[in-house]
């Protein structure tokens, strides 16, 4: 019993040690330089719905250089541009996004592909791509999504953040010419489990930052990841002030719903 306790106090003790003395991996070679200001779901303050294409234009033309969009996979294997798992927030429709097919989802909620977002001219040069995947065995979003970055010769110009840190591993190997990041927050939400919220798994991912809810941190705990090694960009900053501490003590980027990209300015 008292060698299982040492061992148990060990594996807690490196666990511990590695957690706070790990690195992000080094930027990939050509990837994109991440602009200071993120349109979050694209810019949608005056009339274009969020994650569309209309908002993704609208960032252009607001001087945005990178916007944030969220993506799902459909029952037939479609990569589509959607936040919620369901309908039911901007339809009132109790139907889940997963169990719909391509079609059913445009017809119904007219959204857009993400090979449609990566192909449009009428977008920001640069994206940041979360990937909304609850599932830790099926690979079947990370493949069909590393074939689309494949086909659209992307690599470059996309940032890729996910809260699954399954998905993060099996992108580090099939896309490793491109940045990842790890999302967070301290939200008691179903699935955001403890190891998730203390970013227990963050040395072990292979990961180039961390995107964090900006009520996870200060300007003090930025100032120390920055020191550490770990490029952060804090989510959903709509207070200019804020956001240019944010900046001065360290972020290399903000997410934001408001912020222009002309309002703040580089450390």
């Amino acid at each position: 019993m008292f060698f299982l306790l040492i061992s148990i106090f060990g594996i807690l003790a490196a666990l511990v040690h590695n957690h706070r003395a790990w690195k992000a991996k080094p930027w990939p070679k050509g990837a994109l330089v991440v602009p200071l200001v993120q349109a979050h779901r694209g810019y949608w303050q005056h009339g274009a719905k969020e994650n569309s294409l209309q908002s993704f234009s609208a960032a252009k033309k607001n001087g945005y250089q990178i916007f944030e969009l969220d993506v799902r996979i459909t029952a037939d294997r479609q990569l589509v541009v959607f936040h919620d798992k369901n309908l039911t927030r901007l339809l009132g429709r109790d139907l889940q996004v997963h169990k719909l097919t391509c079609s059913e989802l445009q017809e119904i909620a007219d959204v857009p592909t993400l090979e449609q977002v990566l192909l449009s001219s009428e977008r920001p040069p640069f994206i940041n791509i979360e990937l909304k995947n609850s599932l830790i065995l099926d690979s079947t979003l990370e493949v069909e999504f590393a074939k689309l970055v494949q086909k659209t010769g992307v690599q470059n110009h996309i940032l890729v953040s996910s809260f699954n840190p399954m998905t993060l591993r099996k992108l580090s190997s099939l896309l490793p010419e491109v940045p990842l990041a790890l999302l967070a927050t301290t939200d008691k939400e179903p699935g955001n489990y403890i190891f998730i919220r203390k970013l227990w798994l963050a040395p072990y991912l292979r990961i180039q930052a961390l995107h964090l809810d900006q009520k996870m941190v200060t300007p003090i705990k930025i100032s120390q990841y920055q020191k550490q090694g770990v490029p952060v960009a804090l989510w959903t900053v709509n207070e200019k002030e804020k956001a240019q501490e944010f900046i001065n003590s360290g972020a290399f980027s903000i997410i934001s719903d408001v912020i222009l990209p002309a309002e703040l300015s580089a450390k």
